[in-house]
C-alpha cells in the first residue's frame, strides 16, 4: 500500500512537471526547460528505484525491454565503434537525418513491389497478404494486429518515397516475426531484434547503397539512446553538452541553434528510451 501511494505521488509529480514543461516550451524558456528536464530524469529514476531497480535505465533494460545481458554488454562494448562506421555529411539538425532521400528514387511500384521483394525471401508473407492493409499515419510507422478481425493494419506516414519503402519493409518484418511467434511476442527487444534482422536482409536485396542508407536512418535512435543512457546514469551531466557530444559522435557537428532540440523531442521527453531496443539490436546485428 505504501509503495503504491509512493508511486502515485511520483506520477503526480511528473504530471505537474509536464504542466510546467509545456508552458516553458510555449515561452521558449530554455533555462527553465533544462531545469524541468532534470526534474523529469530524477523523478523517473525515483520511480524505478522504488520498484527495486538501480535507475530508470536499469528498469527499461530488465523490465520494459527485457534485453538479454550478453546483448546489452555487446552493445556497450561496441556502440562507439559502430558510431565511427558512418561519416555522413549532413545538415546539422537534430531532425532525423534523411539518408534515403538523398538516393535516387527507387523505380518500383508501391506497395505491390515491396510485397514482391519480401515474398522472394520470406514466402510466408503470402499467407497473410490478404489480411494486411496499409493506412496513412501522422505519427510515424507502426503496425497493429486485431485478434478479433485477424487483420494487420500497417501505418506509414506520407514522406519521401524511399523512406516509405524502407518503413513498409520494417513493418512487414514485424508481421513475419509476429506470425512466427503465433502473435505472442517474447519481449519488446526480441521483436525488434528479429524485425531488424529480417529488414536488413531484405534491404540488401535492393542494393548495398540502399541498405547503408537504411542503417543511417537509424542513427538518430542511436543518438537519443546513448544520450539518455548517460543522463539517467549520471544525473549531474549537463544535458545540452551531453546531447551535443552524442550527436557529434554518430552524425556530425550540431549547430548551436539546434543543441537544445532534444528539449522539444517527444521521443526523449514523453517516451524516454523508446529507441533502446532498436539501438541495441542494430549494434548487435552490425558489429
Amino acid at each position: 500500500m505504501v509503495a503504491h501511494l509512493r508511486k502515485m505521488e511520483i506520477l503526480e509529480k511528473i504530471k505537474e512537471i509536464f504542466r510546467k514543461y509545456f508552458d516553458a516550451q510555449k515561452r521558449g524558456d530554455i533555462k527553465e526547460l533544462v531545469a524541468l528536464y532534470r526534474e523529469l530524469i530524477l523523478s523517473r529514476n525515483s520511480l524505478a528505484v522504488d520498484q527495486g531497480y538501480k535507475d530508470y535505465l536499469d528498469m527499461q533494460i530488465k523490465k520494459i525491454n527485457r534485453i538479454p545481458e550478453p546483448h546489452w554488454q555487446k552493445y556497450l562494448a561496441n556502440k562507439d565503434a559502430f558510431a565511427t562506421k558512418f561519416s555522413p555529411h549532413l545538415d546539422s539538425s537534430s531532425n532525423s537525418p534523411h539518408f534515403l532521400s538523398k538516393l535516387p528514387e527507387l523505380k518500383i511500384e508501391y506497395p505491390e513491389n515491396v510485397f514482391d521483394l519480401v515474398t522472394k525471401k520470406y514466402p510466408e508473407i503470402n499467407e497473410v497478404r490478404n489480411k494486411i492493409s496499409i493506412e496513412n499515419s501522422d505519427k510515424g510507422a507502426y503496425f497493429r494486429y486485431s485478434d478479433e478481425a485477424d487483420h494487420y493494419s500497417i501505418y506509414i506516414p506520407q514522406t519521401n518515397f524511399n523512406q516509405k519503402v524502407s518503413m513498409l519493409i520494417h513493418e512487414l518484418a514485424h508481421v513475419i516475426s509476429w506470425e512466427k511467434q503465433h502473435h505472442r511476442v517474447e519481449s519488446i527487444y526480441s521483436a525488434e531484434f528479429e524485425a531488424h534482422q529480417i529488414e536488413f536482409a531484405l534491404t540488401k536485396d535492393i542494393s548495398n547503397e540502399f541498405s547503408q542508407a537504411v542503417f543511417g536512418e537509424y542513427l538518430m535512435g542511436q543518438v537519443r539512446s546513448d544520450f539518455q543512457i548517460a543522463i539517467f546514469t549520471n544525473t549531474t551531466l549537463d544535458p545540452i553538452v551531453t546531447y551535443t557530444e552524442n550527436f557529434a559522435k554518430y552524425i556530425g557537428e550540431l549547430k548551436k541553434e539546434n543543441q537544445t532540440d532534444f528539449l522539444f523531442d517527444k521521443k526523449i521527453t514523453h517516451d524516454p528510451l523508446v529507441d533502446l531496443s532498436s539501438a541495441v539490436s542494430i549494434v548487435n546485428l552490425l558489429t
